[in-house]
């Protein structure tokens, strides 16, 4: 897991760094004075987790997140800030916030959240005799299609197995993917926009939403893009 730490204040980044080291000697964690920086790095390189410090100078937090969040696969952001006013504006943005002054142990939970949303979770299945792990990131949507369940990838590739979506269900992490028709399972991630009958997924797919499952599966969108940060930091 590559770590990228951005901070227009010198203590602040040693911090961070010394507290990553910390957690776990073996992680690689690169530092930014400034968010132009940043974003130049991600022309050659990617980073999985980003702290990110939103008080910065001509271009803050805010900014660079908005367009950070626009990558595919989209980093893990968690903001740091002296004051919680701008939780309501990262809302979408980032995973989480960590107030300064930083503790180590406010950090550790955070790490612990980041990290449970970074590595992959695989779904053990089985194809044609062959059983195969997929990561749960490479998975874009479900489809029951004729008594089986054809899984959609993001490489384009369409895997079919024996099952049931409810089998299927019960292996995925709770909040990473809804069921907006009865006929498919989508991974929010994937989700580009919403017509009134259908969600648009980033590879051009119109998924049906069914009238019964409306309401819920547009309230787990809007809490999943949230991710839920602003209500358990407040807990």
């Amino acid at each position: 897991m590559r770590i990228a730490i951005c901070d227009d204040e010198p203590s602040d980044l040693a911090i961070i760094k010394q507290y990553c080291m910390q957690f776990d000697p073996e992680l690689s964690a690169t530092t930014f004075a400034c968010g132009e920086a940043l974003l130049n790095a991600f022309k050659d390189d990617y980073y999985d987790l980003i702290f990110l410090d939103i008080e910065m100078g001509k271009l803050n937090g805010l900014d660079v997140g908005k367009q950070l969040v626009k990558l595919q696969p989209k980093p893990v952001i968690v903001f740091t800030t002296q004051s919680l006013n701008y939780a309501v504006r990262g809302y979408g943005i980032a995973l989480r916030y960590l107030p300064k002054p930083i503790t180590y142990d406010t950090f550790c939970h955070v790490m612990r959240l980041a990290m449970e949303r970074i590595l992959p979770y695989r779904l053990d299945v089985t194809i044609n005799g062959v059983q195969k792990f997929i990561p749960i990131t490479d998975i874009v949507y479900f489809e029951v299609l004729k008594h089986q369940i054809v899984i959609h990838l993001r490489s384009g590739e369409a895997l079919t197995m024996r099952g049931s979506l409810g089998e299927i269900i019960t292996q995925i992490p709770n909040g990473c993917f809804s069921q907006p028709h009865k006929s498919y399972y989508i991974n929010m991630e994937f989700v580009d926009k919403l017509t009134r009958q259908d969600a648009i997924l980033t590879n051009g797919v119109a998924i049906p939403i069914g009238r019964s499952k409306k309401d819920t599966f547009q309230s787990q969108l809007l809490n999943y893009m949230k991710g839920n940060h602003l209500n358990e930091y407040l807990d």
